[in-house]
């Protein structure tokens, strides 16, 4: 029983205070799951962005990779450089 200061008193039985208990931790469990789902969402985004980026470098990785497989090849072929000597004895064993 709450009695208010105009003289109003209010009364609150066992099955009304569990039903306020129980909509107060509805609401607290919401509040909890959407902050829950944001942070979620925004890690989603960053892992995503992540993703791009290391795509985008993989890529660059293979064509400077590439890059240098046709620099090697091509001077082990025409003998320059350091490469002399592999193109001579590649061309002795053949």
């Amino acid at each position: 029983m709450l009695t208010l200061t105009n003289g109003i008193t209010l009364t609150f039985t066992l099955s009304d205070l569990l039903i306020l208990t129980a909509i107060a931790c509805l609401i607290v469990l919401t509040i909890y799951l959407v902050f829950t789902l944001k942070s979620l969402i925004r890690l989603l985004n960053e892992s995503a962005t992540l993703v791009n980026e290391s795509s985008k470098i993989v890529e660059d990785v293979q064509e400077k990779t590439k890059a240098v497989e046709d620099y090697v090849t091509q001077a082990v072929s025409n003998g320059q450089g350091i490469f002399k000597a592999i193109s001579l004895v590649n061309r002795v064993r053949q």
